[in-house]
């Protein structure tokens, strides 16, 4: 239990540090460029794993190799944009990465990215005149769908061929199935979705390309360790305390354009009943007035203008579903309670006891292991998974069970406490 307790405290000591180290997103880039404080970082996330970690891990060319391997398989991993060339001349580096990293040393990342990006924009043209070419779905051919099986492409021809069957099956799986589509939309949305993508791996920037590199590092340590960027960590708290501050609206990226998905009710949003499901957020302004284009601007940066302390005030130019001219919609933050995400209890009845009568099982829903650290107002999954068994206690139900299939994990402490609560009560619930 001691080396359990040490290894959340090393991980919350990480994250806390890290946090405090002024990472930034430069507002227009359009690709990440080092910051002066990205090598801080580097060396100090490679100093908390020797340091912290439980294994106390040689940072060396083992490590080197498998952090070698992963960031290129996040980067490409089915191997449609890397060539065997760019691979043999990156693969010169494959042991110097930890070396490179305790020393601050991010180029690799960053030359490996460039690649990626003009990759992508090669692969873009293809996408473009495949889409538009004429397929023979008659023609009896296979496209090997196991990246592992395969090596990258050696010649143009090949990676032509790779990409001329990969969008034939694209358009395919289209016009198939439940609910096939004409071919003018099957050719829209596969175009659409490389558009897409290219734009969002253009929007990156430092902090997005340190996070997913240091990131590869630690997970090729152990599984169960990752390095969070600011950005990811405030997301990751909100997500254990199950409140922010904000307006209550879920939104998504389409296009470019932040849309409305869903209003959390009991939001400011929701409250005010002016903003809808499928609306458009075209700019956003604080309490100065002065709106700022939302734009092609990445979803997370949209969120963090909207989001601000509770009590404060935020202006949305949105253009209406149906509608062409945008309208200013000015709404107050306050504190969101995200209760899709609390432990939910259900009691359902199943087969049939000695007398007759059916069994009545409890179950629980537990959606993540979450607490809050305010104390006056905070929630934890403990307190909810006991609030319930008490409930079930009270209908007399026979057994409990836990259901974590929607469970992502959260705080270990809670996970612990949460369990020897339940097996005391579970034993009660007869």
């Amino acid at each position: 239990m001691k080396s359990l307790s040490s290894r959340v405290k090393w991980g919350a000591a990480l994250l806390a540090v890290l946090a405090g180290v002024a990472l930034y997103t430069v507002q227009g880039r359009t690709e990440p460029k080092p910051a002066k404080q990205d090598a801080l970082v580097a060396q100090l996330v490679c100093e908390f794993l020797r340091r912290g970690h439980l294994s106390r891990p040689e940072i060396g060319d083992d490590v080197s190799r498998r952090l070698f391997r992963r960031f290129l398989k996040d980067l490409d991993t089915n191997k449609l944009y890397f060539t065997k060339a760019d691979i043999d001349e990156f693969k010169k580096q494959e042991t110097e990465l930890d070396d490179k990293l305790q020393e601050g040393d991010l180029d690799f990342a960053y030359k490996v990215y460039d690649r990626y990006l003009t990759r992508l924009g090669e692969r873009q043209k293809l996408v473009e005149e495949f889409v538009a070419a004429k397929h023979d779905y008659e023609a009896k051919e296979s496209m090997e769908t196991d990246a592992d099986a395969i090596d990258y492409a050696r010649t143009d021809d090949e990676v032509r061929e790779r990409w001329r069957k990969r969008i034939k099956f694209e358009l395919l799986m289209q016009r198939v199935g439940s609910k096939p589509v004409p071919e003018a939309e099957a050719k829209e949305k596969v175009l659409t979705r490389y558009q897409s993508q290219l734009k969002r791996w253009k929007q990156m920037d430092n902090v997005d390309l340190l996070e997913i590199y240091l990131g590869d590092l630690t997970v090729s340590i152990d599984p169960h360790t990752t390095y969070m960027s600011p950005a990811t960590l405030d997301d990751f708290d909100i997500a254990l305390r199950l409140n922010l501050d904000g307006i209550g609206a879920v939104l998504r990226s389409e296009n470019g354009k932040t849309v409305i998905e869903e209003l959390v009710p009991g939001g400011a949003a929701a409250t005010d009943g002016r903003l809808k499901p499928k609306d458009t957020i075209v700019a956003v302004a604080q309490e100065d007035g002065k709106f700022v284009d939302a734009t092609d601007m990445k979803l997370r940066d949209v969120v963090k203008m909207i989001r601000g302390p509770r009590g404060t005030k935020v202006q949305l130019k949105v253009v209406p579903l149906g509608k062409i001219e945008p309208a200013v919609v000015e709404l107050t933050r306050k504190k969101v309670e995200l209760k899709s995400q609390e432990a939910r209890g259900d009691v359902v009845e199943q087969g049939k006891k000695a007398d007759g009568k059916p069994y009545k099982v409890g179950v629980i829903d537990l959606p993540s292991f979450n607490a809050d650290n305010d104390k006056n107002e905070g929630k934890s999954a403990t307190e909810d998974v006991r609030r319930i068994l008490k409930d079930f206690e009270g209908k007399g139900v026979d057994a409990v069970v836990l259901d974590l299939r929607r469970n992502g994990g959260g705080l270990l402490t809670e996970a612990l406490s949460l369990t020897g609560l339940s097996s005391t009560k579970a034993r009660s619930c007869r």
